[in-house]
């Protein structure tokens, strides 16, 4: 898989996978509204910053599995965040009983990817009430799509492993548009630094 990309991520110079998949990792924010079912499920995973206000939660989507980072803004970094006493509350019985705890499924998952047609996206807590945020006023998710990993501080994968993941996941799920676009005989040629009226190598 070759991947075009503005920015470096830590995994880009991982693979050995000989295939015509190309990854144009154009990183932009995206007008897309999350079902509010997977909303409320993707609250039921990591632990909760409902009473932290200078900790959100950034979800990060990769190739349908959902990892979670913290970021405190107060110190202005990504954390390693634990809710001992929300831990403690959801072990109770009343919880369990009373509380839906389900996450969402795979499917529901691998559907946002097709949607953004992107093997990574990102979730920005902070402007969305119901995920957790502490600006209630915006309405909808902030999505991302493409995010760079590094700047999240994310190495949870090992970096072959991801792009062998990422490489799979654009051919079995995401739209043919992710394929390695065909060039004619001169664009091969011109590529390689030669005129087409003059064949030969262009001079300084």
């Amino acid at each position: 898989m070759r991947i075009l990309s503005k920015k470096q991520d830590y995994y880009d110079f991982a693979g050995y996978w000989q295939s015509d998949i190309l990854y144009i990792r154009k990183m932009e924010n995206v007008d897309y509204v999350i079902d509010q079912k997977v909303k409320d499920q993707m609250r039921n995973i990591g632990e909760s910053t409902s009473r932290f206000n200078d900790i959100y939660r950034y979800y990060l989507l990769i190739c349908g599995t959902i990892y979670i980072r913290y970021y405190d803004s107060k110190l202005n970094k990504w954390v390693d965040f634990v809710n001992e006493k929300e831990r403690k509350r959801r072990q109770s019985k009343w919880y369990a009983k009373y509380t839906d705890t389900s996450t969402p499924s795979k499917k529901d998952i691998v559907k946002i990817h097709k949607d953004l047609n992107a093997p990574i996206i990102g979730v920005d807590t902070r402007y969305c009430a119901d995920l957790g945020c502490i600006t209630p006023h915006y309405r909808h998710t902030h999505i991302v799509r493409n995010p760079i990993l590094v700047d999240h501080d994310f190495t949870e994968i090992q970096a072959d492993i991801l792009h062998r993941e990422i490489e799979f996941f654009i051919s079995n799920d995401l739209r043919v548009e992710s394929a390695m676009p065909e060039f004619s005989d001169i664009e091969k040629v011109q590529q390689h630094g030669f005129d087409k009226k003059l064949s030969f190598r262009k001079t300084k």
